[in-house]
C-alpha cells in the first residue's frame, strides 16, 4: 500500500502513525458492500431511526456529512465489526454515497482503542483494485473515505467531510 501525507486545511500539532489497519478495513468493507444492488446497507437513509441506532451503539452523537453539493446522495448506513477485536468488541460504522451515474463512496468511522492515537492529518492509502483511501482522526473518531475516485477528487471530498465535522 501507498502512503502520503496531506496536512487538512488546519493546523495540525502533532502527527501520530496511524495502525494501518484502519484504511484495510475501511477498503474490505467498501469492496465488499459497494457491488451490492439490493441489499448495499443495513439501514437506508430515509428510515428515521439510522443516526440513532448508529449513535447508541457507538455510545456517542453520529451524523452523516451532506455531501450533495458534491453530487453525492447518502443512500444509508451499517454497523461493522472492528477486526481483530473479539473482548470488549468495538464497533464501526459505514455510511455510503451514490452518485447518478451509480458510482459509490463509502466514510468508514470507528472509535479509538484505549491508549490508541491516530493522525489528525489527512493519510491517503491506495488499497488493492484502486481503492484510494483518505483517513484521520479527530478527538472523537478515526475517519476514512473510500472511493474508486482520482485521488484530487476523493481529497476534496474527505476535506468537505473534514470540514462538516470539524466546523
Amino acid at each position: 500500500a501507498t502512503h502520503d501525507l496531506l496536512i487538512p486545511p488546519r493546523i495540525v500539532e502533532r502527527v501520530v502513525e496511524v495502525p494501518a489497519a484502519m484504511p484495510e478495513q475501511a477498503a474490505t468493507a467498501h469492496a465488499v458492500f459497494t457491488p451490492e444492488v439490493r441489499h448495499p446497507l443495513e439501514v437506508r437513509a430515509d428510515e428515521d431511526h439510522l443516526l440513532r441506532w448508529l449513535s447508541n451503539r457507538m455510545g456517542r452523537p453520529i451524523k452523516a456529512p451532506n455531501l450533495e453539493a458534491a453530487g453525492w446522495r447518502l443512500m444509508g448506513g451499517r454497523l461493522l465489526p472492528v477486526a481483530g477485536e473479539t473482548e470488549n468488541a468495538r464497533v464501526a460504522c459505514q455510511f455510503m454515497f451514490e452518485k447518478p451515474d451509480g458510482s459509490r463512496v463509502t466514510l468508514y468511522f470507528k472509535t479509538p482503542a484505549p491508549g490508541e492515537t491516530a493522525p489528525t492529518a489527512f493519510r491517503f492509502a491506495e488499497e488493492g483494485s484502486g481503492l484510494g483511501v483518505f483517513y484521520w482522526s479527530d478527538a472523537r473518531l478515526g475517519y476514512a473515505l473510500v472511493g474508486k475516485l482520482p485521488k484530487d477528487e476523493l481529497k476534496s471530498l474527505a476535506r468537505v467531510v473534514y470540514e462538516q465535522f470539524n466546523s
